[in-house]
């Protein structure tokens, strides 16, 4: 009995000088800690989770292992039961709890956005399930990991992937979501270099505003009309508010503020307003997105070598400014470099097919409702009412295209032999897409200089060993090949239908595209029908001019265009193409059909 005492007494003992030779290192890991910017209480510093993230975190010491892992079990638990709320509280303590490793912020972001969003039923409740996760990357993973390319690439990902392609059913309602709550910051329409110039020049800090006497004077008329402005945050969250919400606040101030519309002093305070939103809310400084807009923004035609802005309404343009962010803290050309890259000139690449946007009837979309925290209820929603037409903008051909081309010539510059791998053959047909369809849009003489890049950074490939208009041939028969008559045919149908209906809102540069591509795809597969069917003609396609026909009575029957633009399009063909559309009356009169417009 007495040996077991005296060993458990020498065992407290040591554990003892153990505890006491552990404190007395404290300073030196609190030290190191600050250097290497390595503080687990400072993930998640926001008033509302202070107290429920950061003392647990302080507090569990080496239980924060085992408390770790059965959050982790009751989070994904919690998911698969449908306790979504509960399951995104878990994941952000998770967090908090390990806020430097980027692959727990990277996985609990893509969870949110990806996994739990397609659970949701209706477009408003799915948007802000993908908000959640790209706001707990950008506003929270990225304040603990400001240095990680891993989380810039993750965030990146969520506007190219989640809200800039088409894989989910409720994309277009995203891109209506991102271009209103764009257009509320800098403007309905495209953002200007000089716009953006006097953004960058707004202080940071209210107070530094109010040095200006103009200012205080015009705040103190503001509040003397509307009571809900008495201090500067409501202010500023009102003015904001204001244009889309104009029933919540005193008719006074609406006519105020009408009254002083171009009063310099007014300009400044709502410029002011949009600036700190925008760095505070999404992050973004417009001081980068100028650097941005003068690297990678559409050509200007007037001006050469001039870069116009980029239309930040766009999500392609939110996944560009995030890869060159984390372009700034790669070392090297590794995967994350190569994902970052990727994530970069394909975005230029979708700027060059979809960066013409064009927008009609931009009314506020419809927000998802909340009851009590943990108690969430989402209220059914009304279709949104903006609708966007994104169209081919040859004027991003240049930047995308050096885009490509840097990064295939960065990681290959040491091989003489220039074999292409994995994401750099991608890049490369990447490319090739690009050079055709400059070419059929007109723009010979930039699809020209472009391949003579191609062939000069790979001399002995036999793809470009042959002239331009040959290498347009080759590509477009590749894209037939194995085609049916009846399957090239709607091809045919569905490009010209895209040609007309970008006619209607004057894109004329892709409608210009889409023709010459039909045209020459419709001239190559009647040339190998024939030679398949030299004595049978049964498999032959309509002629062009009545494949024309046929495509523009297919857009006007199509219920899923809208009736403003078939108004547009009927009121063209009236001005421009009336012996076109006297076909199209004939040929709708002769099968008894109707457009209602």
């Amino acid at each position: 009995m007495q040996r077991k005492r005296g060993t458990s007494l020498l065992l407290i003992f040591l554990g003892l000088a153990l505890l006491a030779g552990a404190a007395a290192r404290l300073g030196a890991i609190k030290q190191l800690r600050r250097e290497y910017d390595f503080d687990p209480a400072d993930a998640v510093t926001d008033q509302q989770t202070a107290s429920q993230l950061q003392i647990p975190t302080l507090a569990l010491f080496t239980f924060r292992s085992l408390a770790i892992d059965y959050l982790w079990i009751r989070a994904d638990t919690l998911k698969n039961e449908g306790q979504y709320f509960d399951a995104m509280h878990l994941a952000r303590l998770i967090c908090a709890l390990q806020p430097n490793l980027p692959t727990v912020w990277d996985f609990q972001g893509w969870n949110m956005a990806y996994n739990i969003s397609v659970a949701m039923p209706n477009p408003p409740e799915r948007w802000h399930w993908i908000e959640a996760g790209f706001k707990l990357l950008r506003d929270e993973g990225l304040k603990a990991l400001p240095r990680s390319p891993d989380l810039y690439l993750s965030l990146g990902q969520i506007f190219s992937d989640k809200i800039g392609s088409n894989v989910d059913d409720f994309h277009r309602d995203y891109k209506k979501r991102l271009a209103y709550a764009m257009m509320e910051l800098l403007g309905a329409g495209l953002v200007t270099n000089e716009e953006l110039s006097a953004m960058a020049q707004m202080p940071r800090k209210w107070r530094q505003l109010k040095d200006d006497p103009n200012i205080v004077e015009l705040a103190e008329r503001i509040i003397a009309v509307e009571p809900k402005f008495n201090d500067d945050q409501q202010m500023m969250e009102g003015l904001l508010r204001l244009p889309s919400f104009p029933t919540e606040y005193d008719p006074k101030v609406h006519q105020l503020l009408e009254d002083n519309r171009n009063n310099y002093a007014l300009r400044r305070l709502q410029r002011f307003i949009r600036t700190s939103r925008l760095r505070e809310v999404w992050k973004m400084e417009p001081e980068l997105m100028l650097e941005i807009n003068a690297k990678y923004g559409p050509a200007d035609p007037e001006q050469e070598g001039r870069r116009l802005s980029l239309d930040w309404r766009l999500p392609y343009c939110h996944a560009i400014y995030w890869a060159a962010r984390g372009l700034e803290y790669t070392t090297d050309t590794g995967l994350t470099w190569v994902g970052l890259r990727r994530l970069l000139y394909q975005n230029l690449q979708n700027m060059f097919y979809f960066g013409n946007l064009q927008i009609l009837n931009p009314v506020r979309p419809q927000e998802a409702t909340f009851g009590a925290a943990g108690q969430e209820i989402f209220s059914q929603q009304a279709r949104m009412e903006v609708e966007l037409y994104n169209g081919q903008d040859m004027r991003m051909f240049p930047a995308a295209f050096q885009a490509m081309m840097d990064t295939i010539e960065e990681r290959y510059k040491d091989n003489p032999d220039k074999e292409l791998m994995g994401p750099d053959d991608a890049a490369a047909y990447l490319t090739w897409s690009l050079i055709v369809d400059t070419y059929l849009g007109g723009h010979e003489k930039l699809s020209r200089s472009a391949y003579s890049d191609l062939q000069r950074l790979f001399p002995e490939n036999e793809d470009y060993k042959i002239s331009l208009e040959e290498f347009v041939a080759e590509r477009l028969k590749d894209e037939l090949s194995g085609l049916t008559p009846k399957v090239a045919g709607q091809y045919i149908e569905s490009m010209l239908s895209q040609s007309f209906l970008r006619w209607a809102i004057r894109d004329d540069d892709t409608s210009a595209a889409y023709e010459n591509k039909a045209r020459r795809i419709h001239q190559q597969q009647e040339d190998r029908l024939r030679e398949i069917n030299a004595e049978v003609d049964r498999q032959m396609l309509p002629t062009y001019p009545d494949m024309k026909v046929l495509s523009l009575k297919g857009a006007f029957l199509n219920p899923l265009v809208e009736n403003a633009v078939k108004r547009l399009l009927w009121g063209r063909l009236e001005q421009e193409q009336p012996q076109l559309l006297e076909r199209l009356k004939a040929e709708l009169e002769k099968e008894q059909l109707k457009i209602i417009l």
